[in-house]
């Protein structure tokens, strides 16, 4: 497993050579927490340095990341690889603790013999690299030849994970009683590219070759069965982003030129006469994988290609209307929201998206996803942007792009190397600190488009009676969650906390703790949290170590940041 990128790569934009400059305290308990994990509780065996700088070392070369905290603090014994073209000088990389370059040789090929002829490296330090990439080479079984690419991968179990991830992901933002699907529906009218565009492919990078995708389309076709009437348009344009290779010679009718193009007329007119005549409205809108994608940020977050336009218009047509957002990050919805009775979250579900998210909507099952992070009502409520901390003004290439697709960049070697010694050098202040997201909203109480954490269910589920207790080693919380409803359903519950009369600095509430529960119709079950109490300690800068605040803790357990059900105080 190889764990990345390692660390503070939290924007495309000139990632090859911005320098992330952020405090201890916040590296430590934001950004290096989740590779901490992965490499001592996981057991990680190779870790890929980011692209970025952070505070002034290129991470490939970063002593303080590599070889003070990964290998020295966490005990480290795997191998170091770079991002294709993050290598930027032999004794940078050799000193500070990487072990590969990806990929060629300018800088740990020939220039490390040279450097140990003239004494400026040993062979001891060669060795000692080498050891650490034999020792993952050991620890791995390889995998014989005659057994190596002989069966396909898709196997039905495959399947049958797809589908099981993408039926607990779907995230039900609104619902105004229109969903699920009532059985006295005939007519349904699908509208939006987003309903039949695949996934598994574009943007840089990002794409893989899938044995077969189940549409948005299809599941519902499929699902509604006889007896159903469901149609189809494409309702806007679709904007393809970044264009790889030569540009059609004829235009396509359905491609957007702009990604801020307004709506067709043409294709809103046949949505609208679809939606009159339909007992119920299903939009699917959102972006695509060229919007969002590797090697550029989004400039904002609003809905492209006139969705807002054609929203607004199928909702005056036909009241009876859902939304399904397809899109891998959060979108501007101030339009979109007053026009849609329900809205779906439907993210990017690969192979059998189509079939979880057509099941989520007849109410074969019920939703049970959550927000991974906060839908702002608007993107300068977000924390980097209100401290005006990006975007940042200047522009250049991309680091991956310019040194590996001469099909886009059309320039010679020499000019690409070049260009790529020209990159801007910007900076990125982290000022925000540990308030990014819900901690950011919570704490500077900005009211949220929804909430870290949200997501409806067809049911509604009781929380009672929360017991709290702290030990040496754990903070334990107990409480009994029911499920009110008539159908099974999963919740999510979840742990905050919150720091009585701290003398320490704190967002207002910080999630510590959280699981997924399975209930049966009228179900009730006790629900048993534990916090580490090591996950209560903050990065003392004065100390430059772990420490842990002696005091009252107050326990926070909901369905969402904005939904806390029951609390309760403890001493730790």
């Amino acid at each position: 497993m190889c764990i990345k990128h390692f660390a503070v790569n939290n924007q495309e934009t000139n990632r090859g050579s911005v320098d992330a400059q952020v405090d201890e305290r916040t590296l430590r308990e934001i950004y290096l927490k989740p590779f901490e994990r992965a490499v001592i509780e996981g057991g990680a065996m190779s870790v890929m340095p980011a692209y970025n700088k952070v505070n002034g070392d290129y991470c490939s070369e970063n002593e303080h990341l590599l070889n003070e905290i990964l290998r020295g603090e966490w005990g480290f014994k795997g191998f170091t690889v770079s991002d294709w073209g993050g290598t930027h000088s032999t004794m940078g990389a050799m000193l500070h603790g990487l072990n590969v370059q990806m990929t060629g040789s300018n800088y740990l090929g020939k220039p490390v013999i040279d450097s140990i002829a003239t004494g400026a490296l040993t062979e001891e330090m060669v060795n000692e690299k080498v050891r650490q990439i034999l020792r993952v080479r050991f620890a791995v079984e390889a995998i014989p030849n005659d057994v190596a690419n002989t069966v396909m991968t898709s196997q039905p179990e495959c399947q049958e994970t797809a589908l099981q991830v993408a039926r607990k992901s779907i995230v039900l933002l609104k619902n105004q009683g229109i969903l699920p699907v009532k059985a006295d529906v005939k007519k349904i009218a699908v509208i939006g590219q987003n309903a039949v565009l695949k996934t598994q492919s574009g943007g840089m990078g990002a794409g893989v070759k899938a044995l077969y995708e189940i549409t948005p389309l299809q599941g519902i076709q499929k699902r509604a069965g006889e007896g159903v009437q469901v149609t189809y348009a494409p309702g806007y344009k679709n904007f393809p982003g970044r264009r790889w290779g030569a540009a059609n010679a004829e235009p396509n009718p359905l491609v957007a030129a702009a990604i801020d193009e307004p709506a067709d007329p043409e294709l809103l007119t046949e949505a609208v006469a679809l939606a009159k005549d339909a007992d119920l409205v299903i939009f699917f809108g959102g972006t695509n994988k060229s919007i969002e994608t590797e090697g550029s940020d989004r400039k904002d977050i609003k809905l492209p290609c006139g969705q807002e336009e054609l929203v607004q218009a199928l909702f005056e047509a036909n009241k009876n209307l859902v939304t399904v957002l397809i899109s891998g990050g959060p979108t501007d919805l101030q339009v979109l929201e007053p026009a849609s009775p329900a809205i779906v979250q439907g993210w990017w579900n690969g192979t059998e998206g189509g079939t979880a998210l057509a099941e989520v909507l007849f109410g074969d099952i019920a939703p049970s996803g959550k927000l991974p992070f906060t839908f702002p009502v608007k993107l300068e409520d977000s924390p980097a942007f209100a401290m005006g901390n990006f975007p940042d003004k200047s522009s250049g290439g991309d680091l991956f792009t310019l040194m590996f697709r001469p099909d886009v960049v059309k320039m010679t070697q020499a000019e690409r190397q070049a260009l790529i010694a020209s990159l801007p050098k910007p900076v990125s202040k982290y000022t925000e600190r540990f308030y990014v997201g819900y901690r950011w909203f919570d704490t500077k109480e900005v009211k949220p488009m929804f909430a870290f954490g949200h997501g409806l269910s067809y049911v509604d589920f009781s929380y009672d009676g929360l017991k709290v207790k702290a030990g040496k080693e754990t903070v334990k919380a107990v409480f009994t969650l029911k499920n009110e409803g008539s159908m099974p359903a999963d919740e999510v519950v979840q742990l905050y906390v919150h720091r009585v009369d701290s003398s320490v600095e704190w967002p207002v509430k910080e999630l510590k703790a959280f699981t997924r529960v399975s209930l049966g119709a009228g179900e009730g079950k006790k629900v048993s949290l534990e916090i580490p109490v090591k996950d209560l300690r903050f990065w003392n800068e004065n100390s430059n170590s772990w420490d842990l605040e002696h005091g009252k803790l107050q326990v926070l357990v909901g369905s969402a940041s904005d939904d806390i059900r029951l609390t309760a105080e403890v001493t730790v």
